[in-house]
């Protein structure tokens, strides 16, 4: 099972998709819910294969930046090293 799912994810990764299944995979399912004002929220819900792609080429691209960043005192391995530079930015 983690041979296919890693075979798969690796396909999203290299753009190895068929072009008439993209848009199920990149795309997302729309709800909409009811706020306390009455108003409606819409929420959207992604596929979540995709997401774990995502998450998967994420995580190596922070491994891989991280170096460089700490170069320049920016923390892109830990969560919200992003935003407080840019709050300090901000300052």
């Amino acid at each position: 099972m983690s041979t296919a799912l890693s075979g798969f994810i690796n396909c999203l990764l290299n753009r190895q998709i068929h072009p008439e299944v993209s848009p199920v995979l990149f795309g997302g399912n729309l709800i909409a819910l009811e706020k306390k004002t009455g108003d409606i929220k819409p929420i959207a819900v992604g596929y979540t294969l995709r997401r774990i792609a995502a998450k998967c080429a994420n995580a190596y691209a922070a491994s891989q930046l991280s170096d460089y960043f700490s170069l320049v005192k920016l923390r892109v391995d830990i969560p919200g090293g992003c935003e407080a530079a840019l709050h300090a930015t901000r300052r």
